[in-house]
């Protein structure tokens, strides 16, 4: 009888302390994706910051060219007309499925940040109606 208690004994230790592994394992295997998963998440807005920097900076570049090409006229010229570089000179900064992409993920975005409950109180709970 006392080996049978014994071994009821240690097998509940045994089951008890597998679990715990099994679950600490888990912990760490999720923990170690969420930080994966955010450390690819900050790459991507700042790519798509540098992506809208860019875009903001080619629009200004061709409203100068509008500009120059305006007041190409000018008595400062001296006669010399704006010559504008051709199309096969000029690399594009952003293809248009580069820019249909960033448009795309920016509507995503945007739709995530109104859809998102936000978090109540310290604890970082959600109010019961937040969750449905």
């Amino acid at each position: 009888m006392r080996t049978g208690a014994e071994f009821v004994g240690e097998s509940v230790v045994l089951l008890v302390s597998s679990g715990i592994v099994i679950w600490e394992y888990n912990r760490s295997q999720r923990s170690a994706r969420d930080k994966s998963e955010a450390k690819r998440a900050q790459a991507q807005a700042e790519r798509d910051a540098l992506t809208a920097k860019l875009l903001a900076l080619d629009t200004r570049l061709q409203a100068l060219e509008k500009v120059v090409a305006k007041n190409s006229d000018s008595i400062l010229n001296f006669g010399q007309k704006y010559k504008s570089p051709s199309k096969e000179t000029i690399v594009p900064i952003v293809t248009e499925s580069e820019l249909k992409e960033f448009q795309k993920r920016q509507n995503i975005v945007e739709e995530e940040k109104k859809e998102k409950p936000k978090p109540v109180g310290e604890n970082g709970g959600f109010l019961e109606g937040d969750l449905e």
